[in-house]
Formats: C-alpha cells, sequence, structure tokens
C-alpha cells in the first residue's frame, strides 16, 4: 500500500484522536462540514 503525505497526515489525525479518547468528537465536528459539502 502507498500513501500520499495528505492520506498519512489524515491517518495520523485520526489515530490521535482514537488513542486519546476524542474519536466521538471528532466526528461530530467533523458531520457537519461534510454536510455543508453535500458529501452526507
Amino acid at each position: 500500500m502507498h500513501w500520499t503525505v495528505a492520506g498519512d497526515d489524515a491517518i495520523i489525525a485520526l489515530r490521535r484522536c482514537k488513542l486519546s479518547g476524542r474519536f466521538e468528537d471528532f466526528w461530530e465536528r467533523r458531520l457537519p462540514v461534510a454536510a455543508a459539502r453535500g458529501a452526507c
């Protein structure tokens, strides 16, 4: 598997959220942004 720098940074950010116990907080903030873009 090959990763881009941007993709690698995104995975690292998600792992940090998960390990710090803030994974749900991340998605609660992320969902309104995705909805505004029409991704949902």
